[in-house]
């Protein structure tokens, strides 16, 4: 498990690298202070949001730091100070100038004076890193003889007028629609599609005589999906028309429940009976459903690959094409079978379409 204090210490590694990098070209000042601007931003934050989370974050770095005066000499505070000063310089003054090698010891200075409330377990330092997976999703209703049909779709560029493949589809009662769209709303930000769909995508749709509304929401891709499925219409269809018959929704459905056992998952063995309660349970996927069982085998198989460098994962996200080729790169693992891999910040990420 990365802890809020392993996090804060990888960042300020990931800061030194880009240093000694630029010290091996010809670089110019701004360049030093963005670099440590960003950590210093990064730093500011782990002091309001984990060190000390329940004083006010209006409060100025500066009595945060004096904080620590129970875990750290008063010399030691100044230290922490003077690097305030800097980094406080580097986001304010264009002229402001230091050089390479005196932020590098700066900063290792950083890491052994942090290193102090991180290993007496203050605040939240010990906690889990919580890695964000909210992102924008495009949701269109399409009425389907009785029912509405909801497509999910991740934001992209097409060269089809239609817009880019839906990810996921789940069918509700018509009736439902509107009582869907404020469960919606509570799980996230709902908006309309004016400022998020192109226009030339919706006017598309809007061509056709089943297309009933576009909207955007915002959140996790679990909330999203269960909470649609509070409302999916479970009748039986003709065969190839219901959700379990659908790979694509299969593969969504099971990447979402594999982020939700594997950390309560005590044998990697377990994974595959455990995935697929999940999909049945909250993601409206029968455990009859067609390829349940490959899929949820290959994804125990990756899981289980990385199981004693950890056993816990965040995500699922869903990544273009160049995206996912750029991660894959420095993934943990990948399927061979599907477009999924975990990264190296235990990220599960799956290509959009």
């Amino acid at each position: 498990m990365v802890t809020n204090g392993d996090e804060i210490k990888e960042q300020l590694r990931h800061s030194r690298e880009e240093l000694v990098s630029l010290s091996r070209r010809i670089y110019t000042i701004a360049e030093i202070n963005s670099i440590l601007a960003a950590f210093g931003t990064k730093l500011e934050l782990f002091f309001k949001s984990v060190l000390f989370p329940s004083e006010s974050p209006w409060r100025p770095l500066k009595f945060f730091i004096d904080c620590l005066g129970d875990v750290l000499s008063q010399d030691e505070i100044q230290e922490l100070q003077q690097f305030r000063e800097i980094y406080n310089l580097a986001r304010h003054n264009p002229r402001f100038q230091i050089g390479i090698i005196e932020l590098l010891e700066r900063l290792e200075r950083v890491e052994t004076l942090i290193s102090v409330p991180i290993e007496n377990g203050i605040g939240r330092c010990g906690e889990s890193a919580y890695t964000p997976t909210r992102r924008v999703y495009w949701v269109t209703a399409w009425k389907y003889f009785d029912d509405m049909e909801v497509h999910i779709i991740v934001p992209g560029d097409a060269d089809d007028t239609m817009g880019p493949p839906e990810l996921d589809m789940i069918r509700l009662d018509r009736e439902s629609w509107e009582r869907a769209k404020q469960v919606l709303s509570a799980a996230g930000s709902l908006d309309k599609w004016e400022a998020h769909v192109p226009e030339t995508f919706v006017r598309a749709w809007e061509a056709l005589d089943d297309f009933v509304e576009a909207i955007a929401f915002e959140g996790e891709y679990r909330e999203l999906l269960t909470s649609l499925a509070k409302f999916e219409n479970n009748f039986n269809r003709m065969p190839g028309t219901n959700r379990g018959d659908c790979s694509q929704c299969v593969l969504v459905a099971c990447l979402v429940a594999m982020v939700d056992v594997i950390s309560a998952t005590l044998h990697p063995d377990d994974i595959v009976r455990q995935i697929q309660r999940q999909v049945s349970s909250s993601y409206a996927v029968p455990e009859t459903a067609r390829e349940l069982g490959s899929i949820s085998a290959e994804l125990a198989r990756i899981a289980e690959s990385i199981w004693d460098e950890s056993c816990y994962i965040t995500g699922p996200l869903w990544a273009s094409h160049k995206e996912f080729e750029d991660l894959k790169t420095r993934s943990l693992v990948s399927s061979d079978r599907y477009p999924v891999l975990i990264d190296d910040n235990h990220r599960l990420i799956a290509l959009s379409c």
